[in-house]
């Protein structure tokens, strides 16, 4: 078990969950388990830096990032990105899904939500959409509290 970050927005761990026609990028962030998620087309560097450095722009540069490296692309573009920006990139064991408990996690049941919404004939990213906002909203085992954006 990892010790929590001291503060907000420090360690992130960051993930890819491939869908039929998409991709999604997970960015979940230690300190209250808050998951920013994108739906990309691709998880070539061209086309997920981009979406990185947004997110980036909007909650801040992370002291370290944690990416799940089951892909050779996450391995470059996260060295791409924490040598651009200036934070620690951390590397972790490939297809070792204890490392990340909580992302492995989230990535299981947002991806059963997606596929249930597909089964039942609905729009998946507009399901997503509600399931983050549920998700967001409902108190965290461990912590028993929603989970949130940057508190700073």
């Amino acid at each position: 078990m990892s010790k929590l970050p001291t503060g907000p927005w420090k360690e992130l761990i960051v993930e890819f969950a491939e869908l039929p026609l998409a991709y999604l990028l997970v960015i979940i962030y230690d300190y209250s388990r808050f998951p920013v998620v994108e739906v990309i087309k691709s998880v070539i560097a061209v086309a997920v830096i981009p979406r990185i450095e947004k997110i980036f722009s909007e909650f801040g540069v992370p002291n370290v990032l944690n990416p799940i490296m089951d892909r050779h692309s996450t391995v470059q573009i996260s060295s791409f990105i924490a040598n651009d920006l200036g934070f620690k990139d951390r590397k972790t064991t490939p297809y070792w899904p204890r490392v990340n408990d909580e992302a492995e996690g989230f990535m299981k049941t947002i991806k059963k939500a997606i596929k249930a919404s597909m089964t039942t004939g609905k729009n998946w990213t507009h399901e997503m959409l509600k399931f983050l906002h549920n998700y967001r909203g409902s108190p965290h085992s461990s912590t028993n509290v929603p989970q949130r954006p940057l508190v700073l």
